[in-house]
């Protein structure tokens, strides 16, 4: 698990979670609607029935050419992320997602990979 150096970048505003898991892709071409379809009525309650998952929050990124979905995993500890991650029961729910979206890869931190830096920003 990556330790990121926060120097010279403002802090994460505190939270329940404690390490992340971040994937970022691009959809297949023509599987938007069955990918969105199916994270609404099966994907997102299986992933939120993992123990120690705070949240899933997906971001696109149109400046981006390419991997422009970027989805944050928070668990509240690392080992609850090195279950979910390790558990073979989740290997069913990864080939599905995976038949949605093309090639990615993944990072794991002890820290938000993607945050809101309330101090640089205005409503």
């Amino acid at each position: 698990m990556a330790s990121l150096d926060l120097a010279n970048r403002p802090k994460p505003e505190p939270g329940p979670a404690h390490a992340f898991f971040a994937q970022s892709y691009d959809v297949r071409p023509g599987q938007l609607d069955a990918f969105e379809a199916w994270f609404s009525t099966e994907g997102r309650q299986r992933f939120l029935s993992a123990q120690g998952l705070v949240r899933i929050e997906s971001f696109v990124d149109i400046s981006r050419p390419s991997a422009a979905v970027t989805s944050l995993f928070a668990f509240r500890d690392e080992a609850a992320l090195r279950n979910f991650l390790g558990d073979p029961a989740t290997a069913d729910l990864w080939n599905r997602v995976d038949s949605f979206i093309g090639p990615h890869g993944h990072y794991v931190s002890d820290r938000p990979l993607v945050y809101r830096a309330p101090s640089l920003s205005a409503e």
